[in-house]
C-alpha cells in the first residue's frame, strides 16, 4: 500500500490513537472509572478498522455476510 494514500494515512491515525488509549489504560489501571470510559472509545476506533479493512478487502457487495454500513453500528 502506498504511504501516500489516504486510506494508508488514516489506518495509521486510528492505530496510533489506538495505541495511545491503550497506553492511557495502562497508566490507569487501578482506576476502573477511568477504564469504562475509553472503552467506547475503543470500540469507535476497532469499528472504523474493521470498516476501512472490510472495504478495501472485498467489494461492497461481497463482505461475506458481515454488514460493514454506517447503518449497521
Amino acid at each position: 500500500m502506498d504511504k501516500e494514500q489516504p486510506i494508508y494515512q488514516r489506518l495509521k491515525s486510528l492505530k496510533s490513537d489506538l495505541d495511545r488509549l491503550m497506553a492511557l489504560e495502562a497508566q490507569n489501571c487501578g482506576h476502573l472509572d477511568l477504564i469504562e470510559e475509553f472503552y467506547p472509545i475503543k470500540v469507535q476506533i476497532i469499528t472504523e478498522l474493521a470498516k476501512i479493512i472490510l472495504a478495501s478487502r472485498w467489494d461492497s457487495d461481497s463482505t461475506e455476510g458481515v454488514i460493514a454500513s454506517q447503518e449497521a453500528t
